[in-house]
């Protein structure tokens, strides 16, 4: 894991439901570490959901760099499929609920360069809510804009709650939600999808939403 301040943007535990962007002005407090991920998108052979998330191995998490050594057991089956970004955070949203925050890679970038002038937003006493828009700019479900209100972001900055801070302290770390597979377990994983087993058995944890726009 890394902190938001060292990030460089480049099998489940804990079930914690994902954020679910919605049309229009929306906004989340996002804390603890982010989550570095690539994901491959494996075609499942059994129909919906037509692709299913498997880890990249080869990317480190620590370093979010690339380590060729490693073995990666996707590429051994699909030599040419290739993993997509998919960095996220656990946020608070306005009611209190503690939520995945899969970034949106667009999203993402407008969210460091705002650090830069507001601070660490992760910050329970000195951050602030990350404050932006959805907008559909054509009729494709790829067709969607993502815009951060620095504005707003700014009005917005300072401490949360003693009651959220105690909230976040409880919580399960981002690592704990998705600890890192072993190699193993992603052998495992793909195994259950190229078979015909119970689809219960095939780890499903990311949605559409992590998909990069």
């Amino acid at each position: 894991m890394v902190k938001f301040t060292e990030s460089t943007g480049g099998s489940t535990g804990t079930k914690v439901e994902t954020y679910k962007y919605v049309d229009g002005l929306q906004k989340v407090r996002i804390f603890g570490d982010i989550l570095p991920r690539y994901l491959y998108w494996v075609p499942n052979p059994k129909g919906k959901p037509s692709e299913l998330p498997v880890e990249a191995l080869q990317f480190q998490r620590d370093t979010e760099s690339w380590d060729n050594s490693k073995t990666d057991p996707v590429k051994e089956v699909y030599p040419d499929l290739q993993p997509k970004w998919s960095y996220g955070a656990l946020c608070m949203t306005e009611n209190g609920d503690i939520k995945v925050l899969p970034f949106k890679r667009t999203l993402w970038g407008q969210i460091k360069d705002t650090a830069e002038t507001l601070g660490d937003p992760t910050d329970t006493k000195n951050g602030w809510w990350i404050v932006f828009r959805k907008k559909k700019t054509g009729p494709s479900p790829m067709n969607v804009e993502y815009s951060l209100d620095a504005l707003k972001c700014n009005s917005e900055k300072g401490p949360l709650t003693d009651e959220q801070i105690e909230l976040i302290k409880e919580h399960d770390s981002i690592e704990e939600v998705y600890p890192r597979p072993t190699e193993d377990q992603v052998r495992q994983n793909l195994a259950n999808i190229l078979s015909s087993g119970d689809e219960e058995e095939v780890d499903e944890e990311a949605t559409d939403e992590f998909t990069v726009e």
